[in-house]
């Protein structure tokens, strides 16, 4: 596969794109400065979403590779996007290095050749002749996203047992509007970050090793055993989604849910694995496959002290995500207990009580407030007769 390099005729911004023959050599890559934001168009087409729908969290997956110099600007946007969004999902969809997988290879080769691109929730902005996007467009364009609600919530409730490695996940998805899609499906990727490894495929690229306002100033053309983070290891639920769970006509206020297991490999570092699912249309033109909501968890859910109990045997979704000041957890007990339900903060304090009391067995919806609390992320534990659950809680207005 041969690389080359492309000048951006809209942007003006350095990128690399694969065409065939030849690979590439330490110094092919011209270094470019760093760009300021652009003007990027701000008026676009979007499907229908309820004016009182559900908080979004957006999701950038972008294209890169260890050999794409310019690459590592994607990782420096990338860090621009989350400082200002926070609630962003960002994946890394690798190609043709050691972290490429089959079906991230399948995504990346139905919108581009060139890198480092991204689909923000696969939408085609006016502007754009393709649905992917450059790195300039990223924050300004995820911005715009963010304030718009969604028509449906996304859930994951998942459990992990290290003995095993093995991982249990129910993903649902729970509709306040219905989206202008027929075939609308469910999603599980799994990512993980502080990736590494020494030598061709895990080494980055560098050609902003020459740039002196770049953090990868003087670093070399090559960053041996660099750091790679929001790394696409795996799929779920096959390239374009699982069908057959939502029907072309879903219901508001019910949840579909699909499970999945997974045995995580060796080669996976569970304290770094998250998992990302999100509901997205598909259709056979690739353009018109929307992301309509995300959600994130990591695959270990709790800081020190909030998920020290036995694995609790019951569910436990809340939504929305991110809540804004009220919400719901949905619990489905499968008998009778005691019940108390917690909320934590990221150092593994107990700053609020939820509920305290005995439950029958079956579904139960508990509301709670979290107004007055800051921005950030929370963890709710469950704890039912000596068994806990603990469910990540982002609050973002």
């Amino acid at each position: 596969m041969r690389r080359h390099l492309l000048l951006g005729a809209l942007l003006g911004t350095m990128t690399c794109f694969t065409a065939s023959a030849q690979t590439h050599r330490a110094g092919d890559i011209p270094n470019a400065p760093l760009r300021s934001h652009g003007q990027v168009p701000v008026a676009r087409s979007v499907s229908r979403v309820a004016t009182d729908g559900v908080p979004r969290r957006f999701l950038l997956e972008e294209n890169t590779g260890a050999w794409c110099g310019y690459c590592i600007e994607g990782v420096v946007r990338i860090h621009e996007l989350l400082d200002a969004y926070p609630e962003a999902i960002v994946v890394a969809i690798h190609d043709d290095d050691q972290m490429q997988v089959a079906e991230g290879d399948s995504i990346v080769r139905s919108y581009t050749t060139s890198y480092p691109e991204g689909l923000l929730d696969r939408l085609k902005w006016p502007g754009h002749a393709t649905v992917t996007i450059g790195r300039d467009y990223w924050q300004f364009l995820g911005g715009n996203r963010r304030d718009e609600p969604s028509p449906v919530s996304v859930g994951i409730d998942h459990h992990y047992a290290p003995a095993t490695r093995m991982l249990t996940a129910n993903i649902s998805a729970t509709f306040n509007d219905i989206p202008d899609a027929a075939d609308l499906r469910i999603n599980l990727y799994l990512v993980e970050d502080s990736v590494s490894g020494s030598g061709t495929g895990w080494d980055q690229a560098n050609a902003l090793d020459n740039v002196p306002e770049s953090p990868y100033y003087g670093k070399g053309g090559y960053i041996p055993s660099f750091v790679h983070d929001h790394v696409l290891r795996a799929v779920l639920s096959g390239t374009w989604g699982t069908a057959g769970v939502i029907p072309s006509s879903p219901e508001t206020g019910k949840a579909y849910t699909k499970s999945y297991s997974f045995a995580l490999p060796a080669s996976f570092n569970p304290d770094h694995v998250s998992l990302v699912a999100f509901m997205a249309s598909h259709d056979a033109d690739a353009e018109s496959r929307e992301v309509f909501n995300a959600e994130k968890v990591p695959l270990l859910t709790a800081p020190s002290g909030v998920d020290d109990k036995a694995v609790a045997d019951f569910s436990a979704v809340i939504a929305p995500s991110p809540v804004r000041n009220a919400g719901t957890l949905s619990l489905s007990l499968p008998a009778a207990g005691n019940v108390g339900i917690a909320l934590y903060d990221q150092l593994g304090r107990n700053i609020r009580a939820i509920f305290n009391g005995p439950m029958e067995q079956g579904a139960h919806t508990i509301g709670f407030d979290l107004a007055g609390l800051a921005n950030g992320v929370y963890w709710m534990a469950i704890d039912r007769d000596g068994a806990r659950t603990a469910r990540r809680v982002i609050i973002q207005r």
